[in-house]
């Protein structure tokens, strides 16, 4: 049997600020109680509008110097507000072999539930690719936090009554910055489908290797050689036994100290996992 172990992915502490330094407390905009979060959206429940006025800040694809670039749009909402209750759970939650930071469970007004998976710090991306500077196997604090960022404004706009066609004009506007400063257009274009499917559809989500594939099916995935590791994790999805790939041990042993996060007995299939 193949020996495996659940790398803890972990919260980033704040959201970032305009200017790049520590913005918003993240557990606390994760209560979804906010009117207005830094960098990230306005509520006006007066106007029935919400405006995102993020600015992503970091280092372009093939550029040596940090450059800034805007993503705003504001979306209005026509219908009222969904009878829906957002929740956020935070622990290590392991799903289709893949390490998430917890859920965001999505209550609807009769009571019927459906998780939305959220990523992380650590977390393996089954879209990553092997020696991207930014898109790797295994989510840095970066990726981490702007994808957080989109889906909690987007949580908070389908809650009080965005469409899915407004759904869509918040996801174009982030659409460049996930493209150029962090390659996970894959994930991002899942995340999104997990909150029409859970607040819209009223259904559960289509796991992550499932959208993966179906993207393969239609022409719109490659598997690259440099996306070795997703070939083999699809492997051990069909199979039945889903677990990351080598590759994701070595890039989180190349990225920190694996005994910062792991101890004893785990510690040691880690680094037995890294070397293969």
């Amino acid at each position: 049997m193949m020996q495996r172990v659940v790398v803890p992915s972990k919260l980033p502490n704040y959201l970032k600020a305009s200017d790049g330094s520590p913005g918003a407390d993240l557990p606390t905009v994760l209560k979804f109680e906010e009117v207005k979060v830094d960098n990230l959206y306005n509520l006006d429940a007066n106007k029935h509008e919400l405006r995102l006025d993020f600015l992503e800040i970091g280092m372009k694809y093939g550029e040596k110097v940090q450059s800034k670039m805007p993503a705003t749009v504001t979306v209005k909402f026509a219908d009222g507000r969904r009878d829906v209750a957002l929740t956020f759970v935070e622990g290590v939650v392991e799903k289709w072999g893949i390490n998430f930071v917890g859920i965001v469970t999505v209550r609807h007004g009769d009571g019927k539930t459906f998780d939305v998976y959220m990523p992380g710090i650590r977390t393996y991306d089954v879209a990553g690719i092997t020696g991207d500077p930014h898109a790797s196997e295994r989510i840095g604090a970066s990726c981490a936090n702007t994808q957080i960022s989109i889906t909690v404004a987007q949580l908070i706009a389908l809650r009080e009554g965005a469409t899915l066609a407004q759904l869509n004009e918040i996801q174009d506007a982030v659409a460049n910055v996930v493209r150029c400063y962090h390659g996970r257009i894959a994930l991002s274009q899942w995340m999104k489908l997990q909150l029409v499917q859970a607040i819209i559809e009223r259904k559960e989500v289509t796991p992550y290797p499932d959208f993966i594939q179906q993207l393969i099916d239609v022409g719109k995935f490659e598997l690259t050689p440099n996306r070795q590791h997703t070939r083999t994790y699809l492997e051990t999805y069909r199979a039945g036994s889903p677990a990351p790939p080598p590759q994701f041990y070595k890039k989180c042993a190349a990225k920190e100290d694996p005994s910062t996060f792991l101890k004893g007995d785990q510690l040691e299939v880690f680094r037995h996992l890294a070397e293969e």
